[in-house]
């Protein structure tokens, strides 16, 4: 009986997990390169999820790359 239920216990737990946690959900995600003459790169990634609880997050990511 003990076997049992911590089999039980242990399948639930494991599999359970993910649909009480949730995942995120991409919205939108855009993402734009541009290269200067003197070769400096510009990358711009803007990323808009959707948690599980409803709320929406916006994340932007700039970078500049100078040879």
């Amino acid at each position: 009986m003990k076997l049992a239920t911590l089999a039980i216990g242990l399948s639930l737990a494991i599999g359970g997990a993910p649909f009480l946690a949730g995942c995120d959900k991409d919205v939108a995600h855009e993402k734009s390169v541009d290269v200067k003459d003197d070769g400096t790169v510009k990358k711009h990634e803007t990323t808009v999820k959707e948690k599980s609880d409803g709320t929406v997050v916006k994340e932007e990511k700039k970078t500049t790359a100078r040879p």
